[in-house]
């Protein structure tokens, strides 16, 4: 996969996830429940949440990095597609988070169709079967971290 085809695919799952969000808050059906907030609608449902778990529909075969803290997940469900998105931190480099990355997805059979690296910054996309999406991977904040993961998932 091309930078401008991952740019396109970035692009993209953005205005879906403004475009459910619209949609889903338009019609006021909001649930929250302490740090989620879900929106539901005739055309699926969104769902953020500040901390905590993996959001629904996260591949387990998905290698998280180790001693990580999730800082917020979304999950939407659409008519043919569902995503989920997830932002951990680490303690650890930029270069070890990388690494781990490249040699886990491979391991356990993740295609790795692109990977862009810059001094600060890594950009890995992926697929298996009918699931593909995007790895970043930033020196954030006070030294820390960030490992942020965006999933597509076609539904059969």
């Amino acid at each position: 996969m091309n930078k401008k085809l991952l740019i396109l695919i970035i692009v993209i799952l953005f205005l879906v996830g403004l475009y459910f969000a619209g949609r889903l808050a338009s019609r006021n059906l909001v649930e929250e429940s302490g740090n989620k907030v879900t929106f539901k609608g005739e055309d699926g449902e969104l769902s953020f949440e500040e901390s905590g778990n993996l959001p629904e529909g996260f591949p387990g075969d998905f290698p998280i990095y180790p001693e990580t803290k999730i800082v917020s997940s979304f999950s939407a469900k659409g008519e043919d597609t569902n995503g989920t998105s997830v932002v951990w931190e680490s303690k650890d480099t930029l270069g070890s988070v990388s690494q781990f990355y490249k040699v886990e997805l491979s391991k356990k059979e993740w295609k790795i169709v692109s990977s862009f690296e810059k001094e600060d910054s890594v950009t890995i996309s992926f697929e298996k079967g009918t699931v593909s999406g995007f790895l970043g991977i930033t020196k954030g904040e006070k030294g820390a971290t960030t490992i942020s993961v965006t999933i597509g998932t076609k539904e059969k």
